[in-house]
């Protein structure tokens, strides 16, 4: 059986929770060259050095109705385990709104889509421009160029939250377009949510705008200093559009706690037909593929092995008898099975040897941190065909 991890892409993570600021300027933006001397820094790799400092995963460059500079940071984070996301921030006539595109998406489509927005290329840069269509269609006009479109610090100066009719605050807040608000206050997030009415589930998200607290302008201090976490397996434009797409599960404000689950890294048997099988497993998930006979259910039923917690012999005789029978042509006698775990902290390994129905109790060996388990066993729920299709009749005669 193949690697599952050798199959799997080299940028391949399992799903998990990112920290990412999405509203990062740079000195591509007007009001960063006017008051350079407080930003705090000067080139791409000073951005990247913050960036990375801040503990970071992804950036989005949406500098103030530029593009200008996403094409040289991306190129300074070369090397760097830090994603950077093209963007922009456009000032619409309702009010500022985030555009973020994919990694390696020119820099030319973004100016592009500026002119379409009615921001000629002579403007391209400067703050006193506006679009000349609304925030709605200009969020249109991003989910049709292949991004992502978020109203900037909805509850700041220039944000939406500043719309004195609150209908239409509540039709651009519905507008499919629209993938998620940028707040900047916690407090915020109970205002949109009242303005939805439970029509629509919209992501909250908090980034820098690259300033510090109670300070309005731009330092490149700031950045990750309000951050979101969003769950993906890669902190991309894709992991983005998924997180935002289910946000009460994929994206926080705060940071998450580390997952404290076990995950089985592998299963090795010496002995019987399978002598010298290692099966590697992915830390997300698995699918075992194969036709009938290939060995799906066995393997399965191994780990049930290993673990002890295999069918019960009282309640379903016929299917332990079947499992009995099979792991004995399967193991032969004197085998050993062993099953790699990684339980938080803890890393250990649980060994059985296989002698029939007087096989010993399973052993945790080679374990690091296992003080922090209990007997090193881990719980698991599996089932074998016969054991689903017997167990809601088992179930009714308790009930009886």
């Amino acid at each position: 059986m193949p690697d599952v991890r050798e199959i799997a892409s080299a940028n391949h993570h399992p799903a998990t929770f990112w920290a990412v600021d999405l509203h990062v300027h740079t000195p591509a933006s007007q009001d960063v060259q006017q008051q350079a001397d407080k930003y705090g820094g000067a080139t791409p790799e000073d951005i990247i050095k913050a960036a990375k400092g801040a503990g970071l995963a992804a950036i989005a460059i949406t500098d103030h109705n530029t593009a200008s500079w996403c094409d040289r940071v991306a190129q300074a984070a070369v090397g760097h385990d830090l994603i950077v996301l093209p963007g922009v921030e456009i000032s619409t006539r309702d009010g500022h709104l985030l555009g973020i595109w994919e990694e390696g998406t020119p820099i030319e489509s973004i100016e592009d889509l500026l002119v379409r927005v009615g921001i000629d290329r002579s403007d391209h840069g400067k703050l006193d421009v506006a679009t000349t269509v609304g925030i709605v269609e200009a969020a249109r006009m991003i989910v049709d160029s292949g991004g992502l479109a978020i109203a900037a610090h909805v509850d700041r100066n220039k944000g939406l939250l500043q719309l004195s009719v609150r209908s239409y605050l509540e039709r651009i807040l519905l507008d499919p377009a629209l993938a998620a608000v940028e707040v900047v206050s916690l407090d915020s997030t109970t205002e949109i949510e009242n303005c939805l009415n439970s029509q629509r589930e919209l992501a909250c998200v908090r980034s820098s705008d690259v300033t510090l607290p109670g300070q309005s302008w731009h330092v490149l201090a700031g950045i990750g200093r309000r951050r979101t976490w969003i769950k993906a397996s890669r902190p991309d434009l894709r992991g983005l559009r998924h997180a935002f797409e289910d946000p009460s599960l994929r994206v926080r404000l705060d940071e998450p706690p580390k997952p404290q689950h076990p995950v089985i890294h592998s299963v090795s048997v010496t002995g019987g037909f399978l002598a010298d099988h290692t099966f590697n497993f992915s830390p997300d998930l698995n699918c075992l593929l194969g036709g009938t006979g290939a060995g799906k259910s066995l393997l399965i039923e191994i780990i049930r092995f290993v673990l002890n917690q295999q069918a019960s012999e009282r309640d379903f005789p016929s299917v332990r008898q079947e499992v009995d029978s099979r792991l004995s042509k399967a193991l032969g006698t004197n085998s050993t099975v062993e099953l790699t775990v990684q339980w938080g902290d803890a890393r250990f390994t649980v060994r059985r040897a296989y002698c029939g129905p007087e096989s010993p109790a399973p052993e945790v060996v080679n374990a690091t941190n296992a003080e922090v388990l209990e007997e090193g066993i881990i719980p698991i729920r599996a089932f074998s065909q016969g054991e689903v299709i017997e167990l809601p009749g088992l179930l009714w005669g308790e009930w009886l």
